[in-house]
């Protein structure tokens, strides 16, 4: 037989649909605070989360609607279905006070600026118990008890509470930091946890909730909207994405397409395991996106998704390669491709045999580099920092004319890393060298290795990779699927100069490929790139595939550790990273340079306290 539900169940589905745990609750309380133009926001938990106090200097709820305010489907916020297209609330619903009322004991003292006092309403579970006026401030305080007592199937399965706390302060932290103009206190048993003071912009509260100084910023403008990017410079990496914060019409989302825009971006400057922290907040046209396809609110769909997936990931991709060349001031030229190999010859393993814990700067004959006595040079950049080729922050007398009209010639002028004075190779591995500053330690495999990664990807880019074709095809034997699988982007291959064709049902000819690679590199890196393509099939996602393949050839085809290098050698090095303002990282995120400042080394030997 068909009946209609009590009431009091009903409140209850609704209220655990809405309400999972009490991080959502807070999450909705937090809104209604930000809906009444609070400016002040203080939160209070304890239990477990199943007390909440939520107090704010908003414009209140008029006395004689605050019964109204605790009913279902009750919102000042629309009135018909067209409004759903065109929010400009975060609540429309009317369900967060109404579901918090149905599972806690609660009470509700609000006050509008034209009302003398307060009015306060209190409920158990539903049930109104009493509405007096009462003294009060403007603004609304709600007190919630008791959480899911009454359900206790619900309460069971909540987590510890440090846990349960510690998604309340993700949720508030989340609120805070897409509304810098609003000051929050969040309390844990009347413990002081956190205190963002409201700030001038959203660069400044980004900074503050991260505890990250120095984020790189970006933003731009679309017809359909706008992106506003914050994120951590490639020195600092977190252990998860934990740190990665998305918004759309400033509502904290989750959203795996757009996060991996943003994790796309800076790609080859991360190493495998390492992630960015970073704020991504997204305005779009309120008819391209819906709001109302989740209970709690914490997801959306969007029109048109890809459109908004490259938006981020060139947005942010752009904002990290200015950086890497310096905001303030003009990129390095990157030189010409005219076709001709690397400057660094290929060395015998015979050559590599001598290898151990030595300084030499060798070539064939390994003969020891015969310096004078060490110096400190006269260098030019008052502070070391490889992050960038140019020093942002360089001093004002960095370069002998400043000029407007000669600033752009001393700007290409400016070198780092052919600046430094080469003292030799140590370990067959590492370029040692010195600054005005310290001892900088040059990984030669991994600059190398981003050097040529750069040089492919950006005649990729311009249409100009350089061609070799071979006097007789490189023949790689290899199963049939795997062949089927290469020749199924033989068109990229071909962008990227490699041109293939079958010597056999299980051999592949490579009849020519980029100057700068090594013919070892084609058989492990194709193999390699069959191997994926088969493992994703048509979720591979080209643009990566090139960059990824392109990293993988110029792992193999570049100097290796335990190669003896030149004088020479180690000076066009060093010269061609200048080129790159990327070199300071190899396409696989790994640091290439190590610093040593002449403080630390005094420190060391006892002459400094």
């Amino acid at each position: 037989m068909i009946k209609h539900l009590d009431p009091d169940v009903v409140g209850q589905i609704a209220a655990g649909e809405v309400i999972e745990r009490p991080a959502n609750l807070l999450k909705e309380l937090l809104e209604n605070s930000l809906d009444a133009k609070a400016s002040q926001i203080e939160v209070r938990v304890s239990e477990g989360g199943c007390s909440i106090s939520i107090k704010d200097n908003g414009a209140g709820i008029p006395a004689d609607q605050l019964e109204l305010a605790v009913l279902r489907h009750t919102t000042s916020k629309i009135r018909q279905t067209e409004d759903l297209w065109n929010l400009s609330t975060y609540g429309f619903r009317g369900e967060a006070l109404a579901s918090a009322a149905a599972v806690s004991q609660l009470r509700l003292l609000s006050r509008t600026q034209d009302q003398e006092y307060g009015q306060e309403l209190c409920l158990d579970f539903g049930k109104k118990l009493s509405c007096n006026a009462k003294a009060a401030e403007v603004g609304t305080w709600l007190q919630i008890d008791g959480l899911f007592d009454n359900l206790p199937a619900r309460k069971k399965f909540l987590r510890s509470s440090s846990t349960e706390i510690a998604q309340m302060k993700l949720v508030c932290k989340a609120i805070a930091l897409s509304h810098p103009q609003v000051e929050f206190r969040f309390y844990d048993k009347n413990e002081l946890k956190f205190y963002f003071a409201a700030v001038e912009n959203q660069k400044l509260r980004a900074e503050q909730i991260l505890e990250i100084p120095n984020l790189i910023s970006a933003s731009t403008k679309y017809l359909w909207g706008s992106i506003e990017v914050y994120f951590s410079n490639p020195d600092h990496r977190e252990r998860n994405s934990k740190n990665i914060w998305i918004f759309a019409q400033d509502r904290w989302i989750q959203d795996r397409a757009l996060q991996t825009a943003f994790l796309e971006s800076q790609r080859n400057f991360m190493m495998h395991g390492q992630y960015p922290a970073g704020v991504i907040l997204v305005q779009i046209n309120p008819q391209d996106i819906d709001v109302n396809i989740h209970p709690t609110k914490s997801q959306v769909k969007f029109k048109d998704p890809q459109i908004l997936f490259q938006s981020i990931y060139h947005t942010t991709r752009n904002a990290l390669e200015k950086h890497l060349q310096g905001n303030s001031v003009a990129a390095v030229p990157v030189p010409e491709f005219r076709g001709q190999r690397s400057d660094f010859r290929e060395q015998s393993s015979a050559q590599a045999a001598g290898r151990g814990p030595q300084i030499a700067g060798s070539g064939d004959s390994q003969q020891s580099l015969n310096f004078p006595e060490l110096q400190r040079t006269q260098y030019q950049q008052k502070n070391f920092d490889p992050p960038q080729s140019i020093p942002e922050n360089r001093p004002d007398n960095a370069f002998d004319n400043n000029t407007h009209e000669n600033k752009s010639e001393d700007l290409q002028a400016f070198k780092f890393w052919s600046d430094l004075q080469i003292i030799g190779q140590a370990d067959l591995t590492y370029l040692v060298c010195q600054s005005k500053d310290g001892l900088i330690m040059v990984d030669q495999h991994a600059a190398h290795e981003r050097i040529v990664f750069e040089k492919l990807m950006k005649a990729f880019a311009q249409g100009q990779v350089p061609i070799q074709d071979f006097l007789f095809p490189l023949a790689l034997d290899m199963a049939s699927e795997k062949l089927e699988a290469l020749f199924s982007i033989e068109q990229s291959l071909l962008q990227i100069g490699i041109r293939i064709e079958a010597l056999g049902p299980q051999t592949l000819g490579i009849l020519s490929g980029p100057t700068w690679i090594s013919d070892r590199a084609y058989g492990p890196c194709l193999m390699k790139s069959a191997d994926e393509i088969i493992d994703r099939g048509g979720s591979f996602q080209m643009e990566k595939y090139i960059a990824d393949l392109c990293a993988s050839m110029a792992c193999h085809s570049v100097v290796r550790a335990g190669q003896a290098l030149s004088l020479e050698e180690m000076k066009n090095l060093l010269k061609e990273m200048d080129d790159f303002p990327e070199s300071k990282y190899c396409p696989h995120g790994r640091p290439v340079s190590f610093k040593q400042s002449w403080y630390e080394i005094e420190k060391s030997f006892g002459r400094r306290g």
